[in-house]
């Protein structure tokens, strides 16, 4: 039995939720430990940085603090020294130089900045951007020909050009120079060019992901030096729209190009900043620029000339750069309202042809499909779907596609398995185009399902939610807000950090806005105030009786002058949903446990949850603690004082809205005085036999696990790898916490939160050693080995611990216990829960104590026990007896302090019917669980099971 169910979010809207895997991204921990104590940083922090692979103390300087002064010199670029002296021969000779682009934000920044980096040095050029329908991508040989006709003595080109090998011999022999300024991957042979600058053909760290206009913005430092830094804004916005990683000096570029923008020289980036409401915005950020200003400007060659946006850039005329910025706007609308349309009709296309289940890559056409806006829909459809996606678009018997993937998956290498059926294709792994006859359509698309049949794993086809970092509540402060600051801007490769926090308690719901649509929340603990925009559906969530763990990031809020931290919520879920849904659902499968629980609770009835013993009930709570709210638990059993019991026994006669754990023993003890006339729902947990409302039983689970036990006389922690221990004797724990330096202890640990906290830093190892007492806690997806120390105490107690393992079936568990062992858990029983015998010669002293109270020590009691029936009580056993006769109605007792109140209800009795003690009942079904279990165990180190013959091993343990 195992209480996490991975295919179950949420109740109301299970059959609609899409299952997504939470993953705490891979760090180092000794490397983020070294800059924790080194520069003083937060724990968080120090995790962030060590994960942006910002590891040593100057790569923090100026990831943190750096500024222009950090950049890199440019003439450290190959190339730059031979580019800079053919641009200045041309400036000084009075050349024709014209700039050849790219129709895209990067390629059109990039022109700008060059255009206007030779004006500055006296020369004015001219600029080329090639039709995205009729030339497409990079240089052409057409253009290159007609450039060379017109005259020109010298092509720059940007963001392009750095596979054009024959273009560029084209060029040369019409006697026109070129030098290539690009960013994208060098093929092997190279084109013959006055000058080739591409940060890939260098090897420094800093610059190797700079955009087109990154690079433009270099050759200018060499060129004109800090006058550059008057185009570090169009730099930044290319480097964003281009989504380059935001590190190195490209986050430099960004910060800078960020803090210029709102006071801008360009009038046509003003105008735009304007028409889009930014240019009063307290803060510009990364996805503004990415979201808001990109878009139009893109929109400009998708739907019209891209040129339109490079004369907004390049115009001083602020009315004609109004009207332009205009324009831009205008045409942003009408792409996204071809967007939707074709979006629309895509994925209606996709529901009704394409089979989910089997198409790990969807492929869909359509007729007259604008090409312009063709990728955009290829994204949207490969985020919806989780998967690759290729759109066709028809024009009679020939069709354009745009293709993206997702994750690993190699998009290009999928084409280029089907390139016989392809006109024309290019791309690279995550996006890519095609050219196809109609004819050909089916053959490629069987082709392509084929390849992806074979190289795509279902598990990358599973949305994941990355998150940088668990976070304790109490964490969450000022200081580490005002610290995670400095990461800004955020962006691709420097993502908001997205925290976690378990077992939060949510306080308060409600749905604000216009429409409803977004969830204000406060946890606990910390009194935190969250928001959750465009989640309406949090509030089908069992937010009132169960944890939550919540993924957030943190934001400053001011309101009113008042400056208050808050969470802004990006998923959530119950906590008892494991973070990957996947690996549990596999294991376990059974929806019909938390739907069985949830679904009267949710309605306001309550539920009884059915033990074999009270051991298993207390070990399991440990794991219902961890995943309900206070006042929704409530455990019944005969370890409780009387008065305690019969407290709680009013609330299940009452038939109140709670979750009643009760073993079968008191179930039974109160069937037969029949104190409950209306029994609730009931779920037995790990019953062996059939019937309804039951979890599920043993079927053939325990001869699957003795046939996989390993017996061993000695065991050692070798390493590199991570074992669970189970032990349930403190002279065991600390004889492993001796043997293993750094061991994780779970056992013992009253506290659910920091079993929980604990089982999470032992998923992020890559190999060490958790000691479980067999409390059931949250789902152990990757273990290598477990070992049993310690004898459980029962087959349920063993099972509880293999159930908490995703791969249990595929791990043999190592018994290292010896019947010395099952000895002292012999005797442990019988002190816990003794005999009529040790009742009555207890009871035989207290009825022979003159005076109707005794107050007294439990040891002393203990000790004139002894003395009266030459016995050889210890005081486990007389605490026992005397939770026995409380049970009776024969005495009362109290506590004060170390002394007990010991007050005989009764002077004297003629027999004492024992079996009438709740207590005394679950110590028989306890002790019998223990020895049909031991039986068990005696026949396997006999032999009497064909095990022995499988395994070396001789019942001894050193």
């Amino acid at each position: 039995m195992f209480f996490i169910i991975g295919d179950v979010c949420f109740l109301k809207e299970a059959n609609n939720h899409k299952m997504t895997v939470w993953k705490i991204k891979d760090f180092s921990r000794h490397k983020a430990g070294q800059l924790q104590d080194k520069l003083g940083l937060s724990w968080p922090l120090a995790v962030l940085l060590t994960q942006r692979g910002i590891d040593e103390e100057a790569k923090v300087h100026k990831f943190l603090a750096g500024g222009l002064n950090d950049l890199i010199s440019p003439y450290r670029m190959q190339g730059i020294n031979q580019a800079v002296l053919r641009i200045k021969e041309a400036v000084s000779r009075g050349e024709k130089v014209v700039i050849y682009g790219d129709y895209d934000v990067d390629g059109i920044c990039s022109t700008v900045i060059m255009l206007k980096c030779l004006e500055k040095l006296g020369l004015k050029a001219d600029y080329y951007i090639p039709d995205r329908f009729s030339e497409g991508y990079g240089l052409n040989e057409e253009a290159v020909i007609k450039l060379a006709e017109k005259g020109y003595n010298l092509l720059i080109s940007v963001d392009c050009g750095i596979t054009s090998v024959k273009e560029a011999e084209t060029a040369a022999q019409l006697g026109m120079d070129m030098i290539i300024t690009d960013h994208h991957t060098p093929p092997e042979v190279l084109p013959e060019a006055k000058a080739i600058i591409n940060p890939k053909l260098d090897e420094e760290e800093d610059i190797m992901h700079l955009a087109g206009a990154g690079v433009v913005f270099k050759l200018a430092e060499a060129l004109i030096g800090e006058e550059a830094y008057h185009f570090i804004e169009l730099a930044a916005l290319a480097t964003v729209a281009d989504i380059m990683p935001l590190t190195g000096d490209n986050r430099i570029i960004v910060k800078e190009g960020l803090k210029r923008m709102p006071a801008t020289r360009n009038r046509g980036l003003k105008a735009l900043l304007e028409k889009t409401g930014l240019r009063e915005k307290e803060e510009i950020t990364p996805w503004h620029l990415g979201f808001i200003i990109a878009p139009r400007i893109n929109s400009a060659g998708r739907l019209y000339k891209a040129d339109l946006a490079v004369e907004l850039f390049l115009r001083d005329d602020e009315a004609a750069c109004q009207e332009i910025a205009e324009k831009l706007c205008q045409l942003n609308n009408e792409r996204k309202n071809l967007e939707d349309c074709i979006c629309k009709e895509v994925v209606l296309k996709v529901e009704n042809e394409v089979d989910l289940e089997r198409e790990k890559i969807i492929v869909v056409a359509g007729d007259n499909w604008h090409p312009g806006v063709l990728g955009i829909v290829a994204s949207r459809i490969c985020e919806r779907y989780n998967r690759p996606a290729v759109l066709i678009s028809w024009e009679e018997g020939m069709g354009r596609g745009s293709g993206r993937s997702t994750g690993d998956i190699n998009l290009y290498e999928a084409l280029a398995s089907c390139r016989s059926e392809l006109v024309h294709f290019g791309g690279h792994k995550m996006a890519a185009g095609l050219t196809i006859e109609r004819d050909k359509f089916a053959v490629f698309k069987e082709k392509l399902s084929a390849w992806a049949r074979d190289n795509i794993d279902a598990a990358l086809l599973k949305p994941v939610l990355l998150i940088d970092c668990e976070i304790r509540p109490e964490d969450i402060n000022e200081r580490l807000l005002d610290e995670i600051e400095k990461l800004k801007p955020y962006g691709e490769g420097n993502e908001i950090p997205y925290f976690i926090a378990r077992k939060m308690e949510v306080t308060s719901a409600y749905l604000v806005g216009k429409d409803r649509d977004h969830v204000k929340m406060n946890l606990n603990p910390g009194n935190l105030a969250a928001v959750a925009f465009g989640k309406p559906e949090f509030m089908n969530f069992p937010l009132d009786k169960c944890y939550h763990d919540v993924v957030f990031y943190l934001e400053y809020n001011d309101f009113r002058g008042e400056r208050t931290i808050q969470l802004k919520i990006k998923e959530i879920k119950p906590s008892f949903v494991p973070d990957n849904p996947y690996i549990a659902s596999s294991h376990l499968n059974k929806r019909e446990w938390w739907t069985g629980i949830l679904s009267p609770i949710e309605e306001g009835k309550p539920v009884v949850l059915l033990y074999p013993t009270y051991r298993v009930l207390k070990k399991h709570a440990l794991q219902l603690e961890l995943f309900f709210r206070p006042g929704v638990l409530c455990a019944i059993h005969g370890k409780l004082a009387p008065e305690e019991r019969k407290r709680r026994l009013q609330y299940l006669i009452k038939n109140e809205n709670k979750i009643f754990l009760l073993t079968q023993a008191l179930y039974d003890y109160i069937c037969k005085k029949k104190l409950v006339k209306d029994w609730p729902y009931i779920i037995k947990v790990m019953d062996d036999k059939a019937g309804a409302g039951i979890y599920y039983g043993y079927d053939n689970w325990e001869e699957q696990m003795v046939a996989n036990i390993k017996w061993k006389d000695k065991w050692r922690y070798s390493g590199k790898k991570k074992v669970l221990v189970y032990a349930n004797k403190m002279s065991t724990l600390k004889l492993w916490q001796e043997k293993i330096p750094n061991v994780l202890i779970e056992a013992g640990e009253e506290d659910v939160r920091k079993r929980d906290y604990m089982r999470h830093v032992f998923d992020a190892l890559e190999e060490g050693v958790l000691l479980t007492d067999g409390g059931t806690g949250r789902f152990i997806a990757e273990l290598d080995e477990v070992v049993f120390a310690d004898m459980p105490l029962s087959l349920y107690e063993t099972r509880l611990v293999m159930d908490q393992i995703a791969a249990a079936d595929q791990i043999n568990p190592v018994f290292l216990f010896s019947q010395e062992k099952l000895d002292e858990h012999d005797i442990f029983l019988k002190r816990h829960y003794p005999d009529a015998g040790i009742v009555k010669s207890v009871l035989t002293y207290l009825f022979r104590h003159p005076g109707a109270v005794l107050e007294v020590e439990l040891e002393k009691l203990t000790h004139e026990v002894n003395k009266l029936t030459d016995g050889d009580l210890k005081k486990q056993d007389v605490a026992a007896v005397l939770h026995i006769l409380s049970d009776l109605d024969l005495c009362q007792i109290r506590k004060k302090g170390s002394i007990m109140e010991i007050k005989l209800l009764q002077p004297a009795v003629a027999t004492v019917d024992i079996a009438e003690s709740p207590y005394y009942l679950e110590g028989l079904a306890e002790k019998k669980a223990f020895y049909n279990w031991k039986s068990r165990i005696m026949e396997l180190w006999r032999g009497d099971n064909d095990v022995r013959n499988r395994n070396d091993r001789t019942g001894k343990n050193n």
